[in-house]
């Protein structure tokens, strides 16, 4: 394995935090093991441990990012309407905003049309 030293943590966390959705994506939780992660980062094993603790709190800061891009790319669109906007909408219009968000979230997991 070869290691990058960085003298920025911000980017030896931000590989790592690559590394590991990449790796828990394929492998799940169980299936992932911090050493995977540091490989595929080219970090030290400690790194892991260093920046998150434990395997588990790195897990839980990838679900946070993933959520958190969600967020945005639903705010993005238009597919993110307020409370007070729902209450506001019709039966045709809560249809729209409900298969608003379902592409936005489909296009996420299954990612563009092949061919694109």
């Amino acid at each position: 394995m070869t290691t990058t030293t960085s003298r920025d943590p911000a980017a030896t966390r931000r590989r790592l935090l690559t590394a590991a959705a990449r790796c828990f994506a394929d492998h799940g939780f169980h299936g992932t093991t911090i050493r995977a992660i540091a490989e595929r980062a080219r970090v030290n094993v400690a790194a892991g441990n260093y920046h998150f603790g434990s395997k588990k709190k790195l897990y839980l800061e990838v679900l946070r990012g993933e959520f958190a891009r969600a967020k945005r790319a639903l705010q993005a669109s238009g597919a993110s309407p307020t409370p007070a906007e729902l209450d506001r909408m019709d039966r045709d219009a809560l249809l729209g905003a409900l298969h608003a968000r379902a592409r936005v979230m489909l296009r996420m997991l299954l990612g563009p049309p092949v061919g694109l």
